[in-house]
């Protein structure tokens, strides 16, 4: 196995990005990208997600980029690499690039989730960089209400986990109020944010973008006497060369990634679900869907 950091100056910015090669293998099946929430490192999102470990089974090769001051510019308006206009999608695009080039990964082969602010980035990336990511994994973070009319060129499949207690990005969508500010303010986040649209919202917006077709298939983890959170799974299939939706919504679950270990001792993102491994769950649902960027294309005379 093998774990190393490398830069690209992009806009004048130094940005910078860590990777870890699960194996001796040079050339793994797949890039994922993991973007790390607001005020988060590196080492934290890969600590919370344990995604080294998952890599490792499933032979690919997953990718830490590092925020421009723990931020992304994600849409909302209110963090630092948006005040300072920094370019994420940009960095992302070349990161993917320079990773295809140096590794020889099927360009099909790209998906990118993401925690808190890093999540919203994933919506981000779908509607912009559908051309290079063919799936987003967003875990509590929806689309923003300023992208939600974004007439993306491809169709993306999406897989998104959101906890019904979520007090930093509310499930019903909006803004953080009450505990959620305070939340927020703890993190050194004043700037009040732009809204973000609701789970349904966005899980709606994406069914249209893609073109599913209106067939639901459902399924849920039941409470537990260890854990209390439950889990409903919601999916829509048939979208556009292959393209899926899929929702999982963690009743009684904060503002977490579920599997992962707890945030802060006393627990005021709210309670981690144990009812299964985000991460695992993620990488696995990635890989059912690699599909082309020709194949996920929603006018006709695109390439991929």
């Amino acid at each position: 196995m093998s774990d190393w950091s490398d830069e690209l100056i992009i806009g004048g910015h130094h940005r910078s990005y860590r990777c870890h090669l699960p194996g001796d293998d040079a050339a793994p099946d797949a890039l994922v990208i993991a973007l790390h929430g607001r005020n988060l490192s590196v080492d934290e999102m890969r600590l919370v997600t344990h995604l080294d470990a998952i890599a490792d089974r499933y032979d690919v090769l997953v990718t830490y980029p590092e925020g421009h001051r723990r931020s992304w510019n994600d849409g909302r308006g209110n963090t630092p690499a948006e005040r300072d206009d920094v370019d994420d999608v940009r960095f992302i695009q070349c990161l993917i690039d320079r990773l295809i080039d140096q590794y020889g990964i099927d360009p099909a082969c790209v998906g990118a989730t993401g925690l808190s602010n890093g999540a919203v980035m994933c919506h981000r990336l779908g509607l912009e960089l559908g051309d290079r990511i063919s799936v987003i994994a967003p875990v509590a973070g929806t689309m923003p209400v300023a992208l939600a009319h974004v007439t993306p060129p491809y169709a993306v499949s999406v897989l998104q986990v959101h906890g019904t207690r979520d007090r930093v990005t509310p499930i019903a969508g909006g803004r953080a109020h009450g505990l959620g500010r305070v939340l927020l303010a703890l993190h050194g986040v004043r700037a009040p944010a732009g809204p973000i649209l609701s789970l349904k919202e966005t899980a709606d917006r994406w069914r249209a973008i893609d073109r599913c077709a209106d067939r639901r298939t459902g399924e849920s983890l039941a409470a537990s006497a260890l854990d209390p959170t439950s889990v409903e799974r919601v999916t829509w299939v048939g979208g556009q060369g292959g393209t899926e939706v899929e929702s999982w919504t963690v009743e009684g679950g904060g503002h977490t990634w579920p599997g992962g270990p707890p945030r802060f001792g006393l627990g005021l993102l709210g309670r981690t679900s144990s009812q299964f491994d985000a991460g695992d769950v993620i990488v696995r649902f990635m890989a059912q869907h690699w599909h082309s960027a020709v194949s996920r294309a929603l006018h006709e005379g695109r390439e991929g």
